[in-house]
């Protein structure tokens, strides 16, 4: 018979119906959301109950987890790394579903956060491991060649009609969906959820188990092996001392694109810029430590393609498109006062320019207004709270990547018209000149670029055919560019900024869509990650403190900064007109 949701209330759902309802609740989001809350509330009652001793079984064992970070808690996030693992075995055709089923996993949390067969592992330090070595022989004697069936009725193939004992239901269910619907900790450190894997209802139980001792002389031969590190005296393989947890960095509240990025008071804020057509005069910050965003007051004008930096404690966002005219207006916001206030306007409108804070002084440079590049910058002084004109850049740009870096002003990429540059031009404010210094080794426009580890790192952008998430540094003794770690994800008008020992880069457009999420380069580990750190990460190097005194950072956000404006909304105004359609 079909289901008729409307003939029941999930309240008075049993507990071994609850799970068939929800699998075959199709595209029904709201029966989905009404029975998910439902398993959710009464999760031991509903992967407890003999109906669903039925469902096939994934037993997964996790070694590598630091304690430290962990606890004795299982986040849900470790069942998404188990979903990600057990898509790989299904696309690499390690095996059909069966294989899943048929034996205790064990898993190995590599550095990068990703979960990995014990038994591909090439690693002598992990085979010292009784279970581990044991786990490995037997994947090799399995070899996975008898796992080579396809998906069927009986293994609750997503794409098959399907007929549960009771016998008097059935169903198609829905394709390919990966789902925690809920879960519960039975046991220390172990949990049960009940799960939809490619489409089939499943019970999952997580283990972790403490990472068995490291020999320091041992060897890796695996270049993937997570403790293909460098290594003396240490106690644990490499990736535990991995210094994040598992906790995925939070979300903007909103997707932004060309917005502006600055640093108070050890807090990353997020100002303006726009998402899918709208431009923004929202503004947001970031707490590193607590993984928290919270909203600060909205700005006067809703300001796309925008750019700010901070000076004498207070941030500064010029310029940008409010949607159908370039702007030459430019606010400040106070941390004492907590409010948004006009100063002085620039000599001249324009979107997608670059702004960094030198000398007690804002610079503004480049930019476009309409199809026009622009090749005049200028500098406000606070003081006088007056811009004047500066040196012309050599050829007019926008959406270049701008940085300050040994007394001078990096405008690094951009785009000239409808052509990326490769161009880097150099602002010297001590004789107001302009130099052309070493090209990038790939053009590209709406990139982000700052200072980490003493170096320039140059990230992300667009070729002028798609997003990127390459990066380039900077080497002053050579004057050259060279490749460095990639992003977890192409970013095309990407922010980025330096906190603390981290290089972030925040939202952007990865080609297909907007982006609310953030990652950070960590130069311990050269690699980028999305994952809150563990470690205070302003317990900085001399070298970390003495990249970032360029960034003029303010006292305490004042408590209403925190408060009175969680609730704020986004107040969006449609982007109708901004200068040259550009992503």
């Amino acid at each position: 018979m079909l289901f008729m949701p409307n003939l029941f209330s999930v309240s008075h759902f049993y507990c071994f119906f609850v799970a068939e309802i929800r699998w075959c609740a199709g595209d029904n989001d709201q029966l989905k959301t009404q029975i998910d809350a439902y398993i959710q509330k009464h999760v031991a009652d509903v992967i407890n109950s003999n109906k669903l001793s039925v469902l096939p079984r994934i037993l997964i064992e996790i070694v590598g987890a630091d304690e430290t970070i962990l606890g004795n808690k299982i986040d849900a996030h470790i069942f998404h790394l188990v979903f990600n693992w057990a898509k790989n075995m299904l696309a690499q055709a390690r095996g059909s579903f069966n294989y899943l089923t048929e034996q205790t996993h064990m898993l190995y949390l590599n550095n990068n956060q990703t979960l990995q067969d014990c038994g591909f592992l090439d690693d002598s330090s992990l085979e010292e491991d009784d279970m581990i070595k044991d786990y490995k022989l037997l994947s090799k004697k399995k070899q996975l060649a008898n796992c080579k069936n396809k998906m069927d009725a009986s293994n609750f193939s997503p794409n098959q009609l399907r007929k549960l004992a009771s016998g008097d239901c059935e169903w198609i269910q829905s394709e390919h969906e990966w789902s925690l619907l809920a879960s519960y900790q039975s046991a220390e450190r172990t949990s049960v959820g009940i799960t939809i894997m490619n489409g089939s209802l499943s019970i999952v139980t997580l283990h972790l188990r403490p990472c068995p001792p490291h020999s320091p002389s041992s060897t890796v031969s695996d270049p993937e092996s997570p403790t293909n590190v460098p290594s003396t005296d240490v106690s644990r393989p490499g990736s535990i001392e991995r210094n994040v947890s598992l906790t995925l960095l939070a979300q903007m509240s909103t997707a932004r694109c060309s917005f502006g990025l600055a640093i108070l008071n050890k807090n990353l804020v997020a100002v303006g810029g726009y998402e899918r057509g709208e431009c923004l005069r929202s503004a947001e910050m970031f707490n590193i430590q607590d993984n928290v965003w919270t909203s600060l007051p909205p700005m006067k004008v809703a300001r796309g393609r925008v750019a700010v930096a901070v000076l004498n404690n207070k941030l500064y966002a010029c310029g940008g498109s409010d949607g159908h005219h370039e702007l030459r207006s430019v606010e400040c916001y106070d941390t004492e006062t907590n409010k948004w206030s006009f100063v002085a306007d620039m000599q001249t409108e324009r979107s997608c320019p670059g702004v960094v804070a030198l000398n007690n002084k804002i610079y503004c440079i480049g930019g476009c207004t309409g199809q026009r590049c622009i090749a005049d910058c200028e500098a406000y002084d606070p003081v006088t709270n007056k811009w004047h004109s500066i040196a012309l850049l050599n050829e007019g740009h926008f959406q270049a990547a701008l940085c300050t870096y040994d007394g001078k002003i990096f405008a690094i990429g951009g785009s000239s018209s409808w052509n990326c540059l490769n161009s880097v031009n150099v602002y010297d404010p001590n004789t107001d000149v302009w130099q052309t210094y070493s090209c990038l080794n790939t053009p590209r426009r709406g990139a982000g670029a700052d200072i980490i580890e003493g170096k320039i790192m140059v990230v992300g952008g667009s070729d002028g055919t798609r997003s990127l998430r390459s990066t380039e540094v900077y080497d002053k003794e050579n004057d050259s560019w060279s490749l460095g770690p990639q992003l977890g994800m192409d970013r095309a008008n990407v922010s980025v900024v330096t906190l603390g020992n981290k290089l972030f880069a925040v939202g952007g457009f990865s080609g297909k869509k907007f982006l609310d999420s953030l990652e950070y380069f960590n130069p311990l580990s050269e690699e980028w990650c999305c994952y809150s750190p563990v470690e205070n990460i302003f317990q900085l190097s001399s070298n970390a403190e003495e990249s970032n005194k360029d960034h003029n950072e303010v006292t305490d956000l004042s408590k209403k900064a925190r408060k009175s404006h969680s609730k704020a909304q986004n107040n969006n105004i449609p982007l109708n007109n901004c200068a040259n359609g550009i992503i």
